[in-house]
């Protein structure tokens, strides 16, 4: 192959490269949105599950609480009445009968009062998880469309440009010998997509190591396509360097 062919063919292979390398950026952009997209579907049919879940528990919460609320009252109205009792009792030992009962239903109105307060607490976390999770929910569904319209236009246009360097591809590559194209998708394989890359003086720029001071004037003469022999990419001469 001739020098004028190996420049052309180099250009070529460039050229390619570069359509890859932008439709491999295109296809990891499209991978985020839609992981994007996905998870925020996936959060709003969380928030739904948890708002129902935890709505569903204030009813009961509410309701103990009022029957707390209920049975103190009643038990301070019978311990109002049994300490007004104990100003008219006649003897000794129905006043003490009297103070045993007040006693018990203290005991039992602080014990009522206790598991009162435990359950107004428990209602109130609850309420506030539940207004917390209704608002993030109904955020989100109204966020969601927008989102959802602004994801599915870029996907069309990264797909649109993404036919065009798959067409653009496609009439390069009938361009250069089949034996070197096969060479450069096998090393762009291996190599993370970047198969041709320039030298900085000696220095491949694929691997940052030194080539030999024979194969570097080799690439010089530009008489044929030329191996980094560390990293195996195509080296080449920056564009400004080229005779």
């Amino acid at each position: 192959m001739k020098g004028g062919d190996i420049k052309g063919t180099i250009k070529i292979l460039l050229e390619i490269q570069n359509c890859d390398l932008e439709m491999r950026k295109i296809a990891e952009r499209a991978d985020q949105l839609k992981k994007e997209l996905a998870s925020m579907e996936l959060e709003i049919e969380e928030l739904t599950r948890a708002v129902e879940e935890s709505g569903s528990k204030l009813p009961e919460l509410e309701e103990k609480k009022n029957e707390l609320e209920k049975k103190f009252n009643e038990e301070q109205k019978k311990l109002k009445e049994k300490e007004e009792r104990l100003l008219s009792v006649k003897t000794n030992r129905e006043f003490q009968a009297v103070t045993r009962e007040v006693a018990s239903l203290k005991k039992e109105d602080s014990e009522i009062e206790t598991e009162n307060l435990k359950t107004l607490e428990e209602f109130e976390s609850q309420k506030k998880d539940y207004d917390a999770k209704s608002k993030r929910l109904e955020e989100l569904k109204k966020e969601f469309p927008e989102k959802k319209s602004s994801i599915e236009n870029e996907l069309a246009s990264l797909e649109k440009k993404k036919e065009e360097l798959k067409k653009k591809r496609e009439e390069l590559v009938p361009k250069v010998n089949r034996t070197i194209f096969r060479r450069y998708e096998l090393i762009a394989r291996n190599r993370n997509g970047l198969a041709v890359v320039e030298l900085q003086g000696t220095v491949c720029t694929g691997c940052h190591m030194n080539i030999p001071p024979q194969l570097y004037n080799e690439v010089l003469r530009g008489d044929e396509i030329k191996f980094c022999p560390n990293c195996n990419r195509i080296i080449v001469l920056p564009e400004k360097e080229e005779s």
